[in-house]
């Protein structure tokens, strides 16, 4: 009875039927059947031209909740057909079609930056900004479109290594979510505690740890008053985690990522294929934040399990990452565990090397991975692997000068409690009064 039924609403119906479905942005049955229905939209014939671009604009939205790289080209394709039909419009009749042109552009630069090409996404998103900022002045749109134009524009600045200008744009765009949410909480909330979890992890990567803190804290706490927010929740308690370890409070940072699991964990068991990966991130973080002694055993273990989800296809940063934290995990055991180390640690550095050769931001965790893999030879039995340890442990801080003060302070952290876990000479240094001795940054 079901389908005859389905078929009878006309395409807004249904459209409007499946956005208001519980916990409909995620579930892959419905994800299928909100592409459906994008679809036969598009395919309607002899529509106008605004319209048709709408439509486009909608396939392209729900194709881009597909995880396939053919459903993502098809998204970009699609949301730059829709931005040129609009950017047509919008020179015929500028006061109609602006606004919905405002859109475009921010739906091109988010495929863009969604395939890491933030350097191609950024003239896009500079222009919806520019835009929305003279159609707010003249009060043609919401604030709310430009708070979010803000905040994509903050994730591309990023990603080209304009820092000050990315903290800035996410900075004025959490302001006017704060404002929208004292408007409506229940309809902005989401928005805000979004853009929080963002502007956290920038701010962390400029070192600016006491801001980075209060806004992941802030994230979290606006995420426990949505209904329904649990996976977003699990990612913004990951965030704060990774906040709280660097502030050297291990146990908050074990709570917090330790709930991130809890809660991953229960999502993966229904769901794999949407779940299982951010399952594999808040595990790392964990096995990372287990550095007393008499967790060494949960440590191995959890650092294990995580490597084994990311090997099913994870990015190879990802992988990197997790086989980095078991090497970590395994060193100061058995000689068999320190083989194994071994394994783990040279292919991670051999994923940081590719990665620090195109990428500059890449060279902090190559410069940790060396110091992993140096660590481990420097423990080993032969005269040859710790001369090899040697020649690591200089070039893993070759990349110091180059690193911002932050990094620095990790660096040497990490380095203090690697000596310890391997039985090696420890040189003491200074570090700051509250922070740990045993930090590394776990940002995948």
């Amino acid at each position: 009875w079901l389908m005859p039924a389905w078929c009878r609403l006309s395409p807004k119906e249904q459209e409007d039927a499946v956005q208001n479905l519980p916990g409909h942005d995620k579930q892959p049955a419905i994800i299928e059947l909100a592409v459906d229905i994008a679809e036969a939209e598009v395919r309607t014939p002899n529509v106008d031209q605004p319209r048709l671009a709408k439509s486009l604009q909608d396939l392209c939205f729900v194709l881009s909740d597909r995880t396939d790289a053919a459903s993502r080209e098809k998204a970009m394709k699609l949301a730059k057909e829709s931005l040129e039909i609009r950017r047509k419009l919008a020179a015929q009749d500028p006061e109609k079609y602006e606004p919905d042109l405002g859109q475009s552009l921010l739906s091109v630069s988010n495929r863009l930056l969604a395939q890491s090409q933030s350097k191609e996404a950024r003239p896009y998103i500079e222009e919806s900004v520019a835009l929305r900022r003279r159609l707010i002045e003249a009060k043609k749109i919401p604030k709310i479109k430009l708070a979010m134009s803000l905040d994509t524009l903050g994730k591309v600045l990023t990603d080209v290594g304009e820092d000050d200008k990315a903290i800035e744009a996410s900075s004025e765009a959490c302001d006017m979510f704060r404002e929208l949410v004292q408007e409506d909480p229940k309809e902005y909330s989401n928005d805000l505690a979004l853009a929080l979890n963002g502007y956290a992890n920038r701010l962390q990567e400029m070192g600016r740890q006491k801001e980075a803190l209060a806004a992941a804290d802030e994230a979290v706490k606006v995420y426990r008053t949505i209904a329904n927010a649990q996976p977003k929740l699990a990612t913004a308690l990951s965030t704060h985690a990774d906040q709280l370890w660097e502030a050297g409070r291990r146990a908050e940072a074990l709570d917090a990522v330790r709930e991130s699991v809890k809660i991953r964990r229960a999502l993966a068991a229904e769901q794999p294929a949407l779940y299982e990966a951010p399952l594999g991130l808040s595990l790392n973080r964990l096995a990372t934040y287990l550095t007393d002694p008499s967790e060494r055993e949960e440590a191995v273990k959890t650092a294990r399990e995580s490597l084994a989800i990311r090997r099913k296809g994870a990015e190879p940063n990802e992988v990197a990452s997790s086989c980095e934290t078991l090497a970590r995990a395994l060193l100061g055991g058995s000689e068999d565990e320190r083989v194994e180390a071994l394994k783990h640690a040279e292919e991670a550095v051999g994923v940081w090397r590719r990665i620090a050769a195109v990428n500059p931001k890449g060279k902090p965790r190559l410069s940790m991975s060396l110091l992993i893999l140096s660590r481990l030879l420097l423990s080993g039995a032969t005269e040859d692997e710790k001369s090899r340890g040697a020649e690591l442990a200089k070039e893993s801080e070759t990349f110091l000068p180059n690193l911002m003060e932050h990094q620095k302070a990790l660096f040497q952290r990490e380095k203090e409690f690697l000596d310890k876990r391997a039985g090696l000479p420890v040189v003491d240094s200074a570090v700051p009064d509250g922070a740990s001795s045993n930090v590394v940054s776990t940002n995948v």
